[in-house]
């Protein structure tokens, strides 16, 4: 709940992709793009991206500010694991980019995994770098009951 001074920011319009990169495999995505829109554009490309908190009508920066996991986290990991970048937005309105699309881009400390579940505390994210996979093979499961 915000209180006496506080700023609320609506990201709702900022919603679009800012680039698929196949070679990389990853998406930049703006905060305000929905999770559900973003599922369905990498899969129309048969990509895959894991991160499923229950609600598909979060946003992906409302994600990356939760650090939301769902029931795929078992298996996937949580939206951090899946962050390789971000553009944000400090106080004093400096514009300032961490990680990037390579898996590895630094050693030491990751100011980027500092950023990420910090929920409102944390700079505005003006956009976000997120990792892809080939989407898995359909698989189905069957019970079968022997007569007894």
């Amino acid at each position: 709940m915000p209180l006496e001074g506080d700023i609320i920011l609506d990201l709702s319009r900022m919603d679009r992709v800012l680039e698929l990169d196949e070679d990389t495999m990853s998406v930049t995505v703006e905060p305000g793009m929905l999770l559900q829109d973003l599922q369905a554009y990498v899969e129309a490309r048969g990509l895959f991206y894991p991160p499923d908190p229950g609600e598909k009508a979060s946003s992906i920066g409302g994600n990356i500010s939760t650090n939301a996991g769902g029931m795929r986290a078992v298996k996937y990991g949580v939206t951090r694991d899946y962050v390789r970048g971000l553009e944000v937005v400090l106080a004093d309105g400096t514009v300032m980019q961490v990680g990037g699309k390579q898996v590895k881009d630094a050693s030491g400390l990751s100011l980027k995994h500092l950023l990420i579940g910090l929920e409102g505390s944390s700079p505005s994210s003006q956009s976000a770098c997120c990792a892809l996979f080939p989407s898995p093979r359909p698989r189905s499961a069957c019970l079968c009951r022997m007569p007894t």
